[in-house]
């Protein structure tokens, strides 16, 4: 083989690895880049008629109730599948190369005033009662101040929520806008920003043989905004 020969040959050979390269990266390139929003819900959620600017999404979350020990309760493994939808949604838009962003809790709809007071919060009032009257000592009451006072907003508004008072149920959603997977967020992108709002919508109980759940159903409201 003489040298000309052996050059084509290994020019051949780096554009065919080129290609391959190509190829691969392609093949490998996050199939969330590619897909609109509209494509992810129907795909990942499994909701083929899904229309961005016409549906909203009911999702069922069942949590099961131990009753082993009194007063029964949710346990925490439970509470965690409120989460599901506001994670995929995170993922989803990691993968198109966006910033996902908590803006807030959920804004309740309007409803009948509640009749159940403002919870006392006890931590608070113990903390004005032991702290010393110096200037570290009332950063530390105004510290707990604030979040005694987030805390207290969250149980109002899990409590003005329910039509339907359950104290369990709203522990559950209590902790889930704690934990900031109900709210509203926002994916910011380079080309077009798309917001959701993740709300509590009912709950219902439900048997099956010796298991009894709170099904918790979740609504879930998608704009993309050009």
């Amino acid at each position: 083989m003489n040298k000309k020969t052996h050059a084509v040959l290994i020019g051949a050979a780096a554009i065919s690895l080129s290609a391959c390269t190509l190829a691969t990266n392609q093949t490998n390139q996050p199939a969330g880049q590619f897909e609109t929003l509209d494509k992810f819900v129907q795909q990942s959620w499994k909701l083929p008629n899904f229309q961005l600017s016409r549906d909203v999404v009911m999702s069922k979350v069942p949590l099961r109730v131990s009753t082993y020990s009194y007063p029964s309760f949710i346990h925490r493994g439970q509470l965690n599948n409120l989460a599901t939808r506001s994670k995929d949604l995170a993922g989803f838009c990691e993968q198109q190369g966006g910033q996902w962003r908590y803006l807030g809790p959920p804004v309740a709809e309007k409803s009948e005033p509640s009749q159940q007071p403002m919870p006392s919060n006890t931590a608070l009032a113990d903390a004005v009662n032991r702290a010393p009257v110096t200037e570290n000592g009332m950063r530390d009451i105004v510290k707990m101040a604030e979040q005694a006072s987030m805390s207290d907003v969250f149980k109002s508004l899990a409590r003005s929520m329910l039509k339907q008072p359950d104290p369990l149920v709203a522990d559950a959603i209590e902790y889930a806008m704690r934990q900031k997977w109900l709210g509203r967020f926002e994916c910011q992108r380079d080309t077009t920003t798309w917001s959701a709002k993740i709300s509590y919508a009912e709950w219902a109980n439900r048997t099956d043989r010796t298991l009894i759940y709170k099904d918790v159903t979740l609504k879930i409201e998608l704009a993309e905004n050009k």
